[in-house]
């Protein structure tokens, strides 16, 4: 009678560390901002020393991109939002559908955002895309450091 009863509160007591430890997660890309292909064009102006010509190019690729994107971005945030919910009122069959979306949703995006990354490298010269490169590199450290502040970040 005494082990049953331990095992029984044993099971109890991580049951609660499970559940308190999924309504904590958070199923969203927390501390993120909204992109911004302006920024992000201004920023390359400035880092890449582009000409005018590369300028609206590149403009006009990230502006599509981003414009073309919006529907599905929303969609994540919505589903990220749901899922966030199920912690109080936890179904298994809905969770999975909505995983299940969430990653036909991040494969087009990611689809989408390497394409345009490649014709934006197309635009570019040698040197501008080795600057580029090294820009990219500088920054892998500072994301991995925040990403270590918050593991379930993406």
């Amino acid at each position: 009678m005494r082990k049953s009863i331990f095992r029984y509160l044993i099971v109890l007591a991580l049951g609660s560390m499970a559940m308190i430890a999924f309504a904590r997660h958070d199923f969203g890309p927390a501390g993120r901002s909204e992109p911004d292909p302006e920024r992000l064009v201004a920023r390359m102006v400035e880092r890449l020393d582009l000409s005018a010509d590369q300028e609206l190019q590149i403009g006009n690729l990230v502006q599509s991109e981003h414009h073309s994107t919006a529907p599905d971005r929303e969609r994540l945030k919505a589903l990220h939002k749901q899922l966030r919910a199920q912690s109080d009122n936890y179904d298994a069959g809905q969770v999975q559908h909505m995983a299940n979306e969430v990653g036909e949703i991040t494969s087009r995006l990611t689809y989408s955002k390497a394409s345009t990354h490649a014709q934006v490298n197309l635009l570019l010269t040698e040197e501008q895309r080795e600057l580029a490169r090294a820009m990219h590199e500088d920054r892998r450290p500072r994301r991995s450091h925040k990403r270590d502040e918050c593991p379930s970040c993406p």
